[in-house]
């Protein structure tokens, strides 16, 4: 057993590898193998040097960090196991990890308590320290309680009475995930619809059809050339596409021309912006040379999307309700 200056002097060590004593390369099965040896050098109820449940806890933090691969890379990373910026990330997704409730989910895992205490212990816990035996009151929480130690058929009713209770309490955690999940996704599918302002059939159809209803190409998959109905526009859609109904036609059609029309703005825009840039090139010219070129070239940007997009507006009756434009 180590005496209290010994574990005042491991107590010294801030590294987690150093703790544990092992490289930075060290395997899973090197990892338990260092935590065993440790844990039970250090555990309060074998090592009654004042300092040992700091030892116990500082060893029981380096194997949960190092043992946990997502905390292992962030603390290779950043050499701490929770820089400030990953602090509520950690606090989310794996909670507090207090001590005994590590030792005792390791040797769990990793064996049971009957050989642990029989072999490491001498004989069993109620051998030489007080017959303390570990109570489970609910998933993650324990406490220590004294008494005579339970038959086996006594401890394996309650294994698996704590097995039950903690598939029911994991149960409960993914229901209550699932729930929160849907109701995110419930809000984004609202605020899509209504951004955009396409029926609900259509939009479902955009996100979950493994393949468009059309492309602007035609192929033995999209053979049936068709046209839309306000504006015109040709495009080539799959056999599917002609079972649905007219409404879901109308609306799906609309929404093409509105992207055409989309596109046909943007140009516009780019052709008003490129022509007032030249204008003002040509304004701040001292030289008559350099103002007409300037002129000249302004006057040379094709404004046809403008001009296309203006006779859609007056020859379409109610042409901003339909496109949103």
């Amino acid at each position: 057993m180590s005496t209290e200056a010994e574990i005042k002097e491991f107590l010294k060590k801030k590294d987690f590898y150093e703790i544990l004593g092992v490289s930075k390369t060290a395997t899973d099965e090197e990892l338990k193998k260092a935590y065993r040896k440790l844990a039970l050098l250090y555990h309060p109820d074998k090592n009654k040097n004042p300092s040992a449940n700091e030892a116990f806890k500082k060893v029981a933090q380096a194997y949960d960090c190092l043992s946990n691969q997502d905390k292992r890379r962030t603390y290779d990373q950043y050499g701490t196991e929770e820089p400030e910026q990953h602090y509520q990330h950690y606090r989310q997704q794996w909670g507090e990890s207090p001590a005994e409730q590590i030792f005792r989910a390791f040797f769990q895992q990793n064996g049971g308590f009957d050989d642990l205490f029989g072999n490491e212990f001498g004989g069993g816990f109620g051998n030489g320290f007080g017959g303390f035996q570990f109570v489970q009151t609910g998933p993650g929480m324990f406490y220590y309680s004294n008494g005579p130690r339970r038959n086996r058929g006594q401890q394996q009713q309650n294994h698996r009475r704590q097995d039950q209770d903690e598939q029911e309490y994991q149960n409960q955690r993914r229901q209550i995930q699932r729930g929160t999940n849907w109701v995110q996704i419930t809000c984004y599918l609202i605020f899509i619809y209504i951004f955009f302002g396409s029926s609900i059939a259509q939009f479902l159809n955009f996100v979950f059809s493994e393949k468009p209803y059309h492309q602007s190409i035609k192929d033995s998959t999209y053979r049936n050339t068709l046209e839309t109905e306000i504006l015109g526009q040709q495009f080539f859609a799959r056999d599917e596409y002609l079972k649905k109904d007219v409404l879901f036609k109308k609306n799906y059609e609309a929404e093409i021309d509105r992207e055409f029309l989309i596109e046909l703005e943007n140009q516009c825009i780019k052709s008003k912006n490129e022509k007032q840039r030249l204008l003002h090139e040509a304004k701040k010219s001292w030289f008559a040379s350099t103002q007409e070129k300037y002129y000249h070239q302004a006057n040379q940007i094709s404004m046809a999307s403008c001009n296309q997009i203006n006779d859609y507006r007056k020859s379409i009756k109610n042409f901003s309700q339909i496109f949103k434009i």
